[in-house]
């Protein structure tokens, strides 16, 4: 016959016999150096070794220790402030999207998940207070505790590691990473602390080298983070200076127009592009007659330049001649294209007028009393070149445009004030492509993301170019590639050539304001 199973009795508890009434229980059972006042077993004692079990089941609020009650209340409240912490630095770095105007944005950009990955791990940590009221409070289950440790390891712990990195790249920055890291730390030492003085007569040797060496060095790590944020020495550390890319309060990115080698500010925007008015060269306007033609007074400049029109330029028009329509060739009379144009009237006045390259066909039009003339060149869609030596980009003289045949493209300007010939940088958006990539340096993380970038500036136009970030590479020196369009030169695929991203030089140009 197989043998008889003998039920486990727990503590002083009898078998009941099958035959007999229940056995009666003993009517003194200890619980935490307690006597139990009505006989009864307290079934947590049985569940739960630890000797202050009952301080955190079954018993009241108001019944339990005031120290008890004290090191529940800062535990719980800094569990709850961390977790708020990593609530506000997941914002902080959601508000950084559709941005990369400097060093710290960049590398935000070069980590896409981190923002979800917070909020993944916060929304954990949320979970964890709910799965804390309704085992300890509801249920009265001795399992703070183990809940409270869950939650650091599902939840503090990631979040802390990212708050870190955030840190570690943001440096003084951005304060919410570093507020998230602090509280974790501190709640570590007093987590530690607390394990360390109520269980140590239950802890081994072991236990108790690993929470003493854990509250050191939580409390080592903290002095030390906030020793160097205080005296602004984190690049120590980061050793983000190596980089040569000093950090800048940007609100737009720098872009130099390499034409002009001038600098620009335009936003990152899927939308709208961002409309250029170029600064004139000078601030006193220049004086002009009615027969003054921009290449009389400018020469071959490409630059803005502001100038003075005087009176009654309609009534020696028919002696002055200018071709073009809104956009005219450099030999054309100024004052008389300005009254044309509509940024003048007879009585004259001051405007900028905008050196540009020229298009492959001027055409007539009769406005405000003034007639043009034509003036076609070449073809639209033509073949050209425009010429690029080794130090393009040193002045604003203007770049010759040749066709196949050699014919030049002439010179001309604007006014800037109708759709056709207004001037615009357009920053469409930005991705991060593979470190292998052509075009991709090392040592320099930013030459990694891609902007795709349209541009109309000085007749020179850009449609959906992809270029990398960083300065341009000063060892292209060869004609660009281009193609006449009705409205100026469009360089495909020649984007890098034309214009340059960069906000690793705010010594030269910052965009900290709109």
């Amino acid at each position: 016959m197989p043998k008889s199973l003998t039920p486990v009795i727990p503590f002083n508890e009898t078998v009941p016999d099958s035959k007999t009434k229940a056995a009666p229980v003993s009517s003194s059972v200890k619980v935490n150096g307690g006597i139990q006042a009505n006989g009864t077993v307290d079934k947590a004692s049985v569940w739960d070794k630890r000797s202050d079990a009952a301080a955190w089941q079954l018993a009241e609020v108001e019944q339990l220790p005031l120290q008890v009650r004290l090191e529940t209340a800062v535990l719980v409240l800094l569990a709850v402030i961390d977790n708020a912490c990593c609530y506000a630095t997941y914002f902080s770095v959601r508000a950084f999207h559709n941005r990369l105007y400097n060093i710290v944005d960049l590398h935000l950009v070069l980590l896409p998940f981190l923002d979800m990955a917070l909020l993944i791990f916060s929304a954990i940590g949320t979970a964890h207070f709910f799965l804390l009221i309704l085992l300890v409070e509801c249920l009265h289950l001795p399992l703070f505790h183990e809940t409270m440790n869950s939650r650091f390891v599902f939840s503090s712990a990631p979040c802390a590691v990212m708050c870190l990195i955030l840190v570690y790249y943001s440096e003084q920055s951005q304060t919410m990473p570093l507020c998230a890291l602090t509280v974790t730390i501190f709640m570590v030492f007093c987590w530690c602390v607390h394990m360390r003085v109520r269980y140590a007569h239950q802890l081994n040797l072991m236990s108790k080298i690993s929470l003493d060496t854990s509250w050191f060095l939580a409390l080592i790590f903290g002095v030390i983070l906030w020793a160097l944020y205080l005296t602004n020495s984190l690049h120590i550390i980061t050793k983000s200076q190596d980089l040569q890319c000093p950090r800048v309060d940007n609100v737009q990115m720098p872009v130099k127009a390499l034409t002009l080698n001038s600098w620009f500010c335009a936003p990152w925007d899927a939308n709208a592009a961002q409309h250029i008015s170029r600064s004139a060269v000078n601030n006193v306007p220049v004086l002009v007659s009615c027969s003054d033609s921009f290449v009389n007074r400018f020469g071959v400049s490409i630059g803005a330049h502001k100038v003075q029109c005087p009176v009654g330029c309609l009534s020696g028009s028919s002696t002055l001649s200018i071709m073009g329509c809104d956009i005219y060739t450099a030999d054309s009379s100024i004052c008389l294209a300005a009254i044309q144009t509509g940024v003048l009237g007879d009585d004259g006045g001051i405007v900028t007028v905008f050196g540009r390259l020229g298009v492959p066909s001027f055409s007539t039009c009769s406005k405000n009393s003034v007639t043009s003339l034509p003036l076609n060149v070449i073809q639209v869609g033509s073949t050209v070149m425009m010429t690029r030596s080794a130090n393009f980009g040193s002045s604003v003289a203007s770049p010759s445009v040749l066709g196949n045949d050699g014919t030049q493209l002439p010179q001309a300007f604007h006014f800037n004030n109708l759709p056709i010939n207004r001037e615009l940088l357009w920053l469409k958006k930005y991705q991060k492509v593979d470190s292998n990539a052509i075009n991709v340096r090392p040592g320099q993380p930013w030459t990694q993301v891609e902007g795709t970038v349209s541009m109309r500036l000085a007749g020179i136009e850009l449609e959906d170019e992809k270029v990398h970030l960083g300065a341009a590479n000063s060892q292209e020196t060869g004609p660009i590639r281009c193609r006449a369009s009705s409205t100026g030169v469009l360089c495909s695929g020649s984007g890098s050539a034309v214009v340059q991203l960069d906000f690793c030089q705010p010594s030269v140009k910052s965009c900290t304001s709109r």
